[in-house]
């Protein structure tokens, strides 16, 4: 696609995790305290956050106040 590494970083964690918006659907179906989908959403909710510490760094790195040491 022609993108940077940050970018593309950035792309993937925008994209990173669509579970929730199915939990209606759940609902409905009546499946919410279904061992497989409370760790789906679990899950759900951990890359929602990591996502958004990614977006973070992202901002900060491409504003400048990123400061990496090698040692």
């Amino acid at each position: 696609m022609g993108l940077s590494f940050t970018e593309a970083l950035l792309f993937a964690s925008v994209f990173a995790s669509q579970t929730l918006l199915t939990c209606s659907v759940i609902k409905k179906l009546g499946i919410v305290n279904n061992e497989d989908i409370t760790a789906a959403i679990g899950a759900t909710l951990l890359t929602d956050t990591l996502t958004l510490m990614v977006l973070a760094v992202v901002v900060s790195s491409l504003r400048g106040g990123l400061i990496c040491s090698s040692g």
